[in-house]
């Protein structure tokens, strides 16, 4: 397992603890990027969810560019989407991009240095949220390119 560290109080901390210590509902969904990548495929080609219940999903009428739990992104290559995710907790960052075909998936994650928590400097939630927005920009760019 990768390690993580913030600072607190102007002390390095191990982070790397499971986040079921805190009562996260994530405790024990820790997944490779290759999981994440299948979930995504099996998602989009319809083997986990019926067409209706994927296509619920990924409306965005309610919410600009949310479905339900699914971030939607356009295609540079032609007019359709991808849609996917991004997260972490602590310091670990995770974004994944999908095609609505199934066929193409990709995943990133990024382990920050030790920076101060939140709690002490709401700055490094900017910081987290634009990591975030430049994995989803450099997926995005490596999905464009296998575009017909």
């Amino acid at each position: 397992m990768i390690r993580g560290y913030i600072t607190y109080g102007g002390e390095r901390l191990d982070v790397t603890e499971s986040p079921g210590v805190l009562g996260s509902p994530a405790y024990g969904a820790i997944s490779t990027m290759s999981d994440i990548n299948d979930f995504y495929a099996a998602l989009f080609r319809g083997d986990l969810l019926s067409k209706d219940s994927l296509r619920e999903m990924t409306k965005t009428e309610a919410f600009p560019l949310y479905g339900l739990g699914l971030w939607k992104w356009n295609q540079d290559c032609d007019d359709k989407h991808r849609f996917g995710g991004t997260g972490g907790f602590w310091t670990y960052r995770t974004a994944s991009v999908a095609s609505t075909d199934g066929q193409y998936q990709a995943t990133m994650t990024l382990i920050p240095p030790p920076m101060p928590a939140p709690v002490e400097d709401p700055r490094t939630d900017d910081k987290f949220n634009l990591w975030d927005d430049q994995m989803v920009s450099a997926l995005q760019e490596t999905l464009d390119r296998l575009c017909p």
